[in-house]
C-alpha cells in the first residue's frame, strides 16, 4: 500500500541478524598477455554463462575500460588489460562481447555498456544483471552493492579462499603486488557475479519474476544506456531569444 514511512518505522523497531560470511571465493585465474585472448576465450568462455566484471570511469560520455575480468562457467578466470592487447586480441574480445550466444552475467550493466562503448565494443548476450535481479527479488534492501549481495545471498566475502590455488597462477600475474592484487580482486568480482546470478535466477523463478528481468528490465537497461549516450539536443538560438525577452 506504499506506506513507506510506516514501513521504515516498523523495520526500525525490529532487530535483524546480519548475515555472516562462511567463506570467500575460489578463483583459478590468470592474467592474459598479448596473443593469449582468442585461445582462452575459445577454450573457456564459449559454453555456459560467464561472469563479467568491467572497470572504468562511471561517466556516460568519455568512459573507457581500464580493466576487464571474465569468470567462465568451467571455473577458469582471466584478467585483461585493454592497453596490453594486440589487434587480434582486441578483435577476439570484441567478437566475444558482441556474441549473443556467449551468455554473460554483469553487475550494473549500464556502466559496463558505457565503458565498453568508449573502446568501441558492444555488449550482447547478457542474461542477468545481478543488481537488477536483486532489486526484483527484494526491493527493500539497503544497498545493491556486489559485496553486500554476495554476503547476503551466498554467505561469502569478496576475498580469495586459500589464495591462488595449487598452480600459483595469481602470484605470477605481475611482479608488482598492487597490480596483482587489483587483478585478483576483479576476477573475484567476476566469479561472484557468476555465482550470484545463478542464485538470483533461482530466487526469481521462485517468485515468478524471471520474465520481468529478462523481458523488461534488462532490455530497458540497454535502451536507457543508449538514451544516456545519445543525450538531448538544445535549441541554443531559442534559449538566447528567451533570455533576451526575459
Amino acid at each position: 500500500l506504499e506506506f513507506k514511512v510506516l514501513r521504515d518505522r516498523l523495520f526500525n523497531t525490529l532487530s535483524s541478524v546480519e548475515p555472516e560470511a562462511e567463506a570467500g571465493f575460489e578463483v583459478n585465474g590468470t592474467r592474459l598477455t598479448a596473443g593469449q585472448v582468442r585461445g582462452w576465450l575459445d577454450a573457456h568462455a564459449r559454453t555456459g554463462r560467464s561472469g563479467l566484471a568491467v572497470t572504468g570511469p562511471r561517466t556516460v560520455i568519455g568512459s573507457d575500460v581500464t580493466a576487464l575480468a571474465i569468470a567462465a562457467a568451467d571455473g577458469q578466470a582471466a584478467h585483461l588489460d585493454p592497453t596490453a592487447l594486440d589487434a587480434n586480441d582486441e578483435a577476439a574480445l570484441g567478437d566475444w562481447l558482441a556474441d549473443a550466444e556467449a551468455l554473460k552475467a554483469v553487475h550494473e550493466v549500464k556502466w559496463a555498456i558505457h565503458a565498453l562503448r568508449g573502446r568501441g565494443w558492444t555488449l550482447r548476450g547478457v542474461t542477468s544483471d545481478t543488481a537488477l535481479a536483486a532489486y526484483l527479488v527484494r526491493p527493500g534492501q539497503r544497498t545493491f552493492n556486489l559485496d553486500d549481495l554476495a554476503l547476503r545471498y551466498l554467505r561469502r566475502e569478496l576475498k580469495a579462499d586459500g589464495g591462488a590455488g595449487d598452480d600459483g597462477q595469481l602470484s605470477l600475474l605481475d611482479d608488482d603486488a598492487d597490480q596483482a592484487k587489483a587483478a585478483e580482486t576483479l576476477m573475484l568480482s567476476a566469479q561472484a557475479v557468476a555465482e550470484l546470478a545463478a542464485t538470483l535466477d533461482t530466487e526469481l523463478e521462485r517468485i515468478d519474476e524471471t520474465a520481468l528481468l529478462t523481458e523488461m528490465e534488462l532490455p530497458l537497461a540497454f535502451v536507457l544506456a543508449e538514451l544516456e549516450a545519445t543525450g538531448i539536443a538544445v535549441d541554443v538560438d531559442h534559449f538566447d531569444t528567451l533570455e533576451r525577452e526575459f
